[in-house]
């Protein structure tokens, strides 16, 4: 999640969350659902990630959203399993940082988070903490 957000630019830094007051923002996620589905012609995988943006000074959820993405398996092998699992995750992580860029996007968040409209293809002013995936 860190280095695909680190890639949008969606923040001007991205650090793991330490446990200081140092950053405004802090992004939670959870990984709501993990299935393995069996079908008589396959077995596919399931992943619901959810994640939100707070605003660490007011409590205020600035961004949230929830992804959901299947991924077939290859062959019934655990190995083939875990792969589809992971393409699975990727893909809603990239889902969700593209929804929160687009969102975002729309706004500029500035000293003493304001939100003014921001000026054509400007990033994200702000640092953000990601709680690790």
């Amino acid at each position: 999640m860190i280095d695909s957000l680190r890639a949008a630019g969606v923040f001007s830094t991205i650090q793991t969350y330490d446990g200081q007051e140092r950053a405004p923002f802090i992004l939670q996620g959870t990984l709501e659902r993990l299935n393995e589905l069996d079908y008589e012609n396959g077995v596919q995988v399931e992943v619901r990630l959810c994640a939100q943006v707070l605003n660490k000074k007011t409590g205020a959820v600035v961004w949230a959203d929830e992804a959901t993405k299947t991924a077939n398996v290859g062959q019934r092998q655990v190995t083939s399993v875990v792969q589809a699992i992971g393409q699975a995750t990727q893909a809603g992580i990239e889902q969700l940082v593209q929804d929160m860029k687009k969102q975002l996007f729309a706004m500029t968040v500035v000293a003493g988070n304001a939100v003014v409209p921001p000026a054509e293809n400007e990033p994200i002013i702000g640092k953000g903490h990601a709680w690790p995936y």
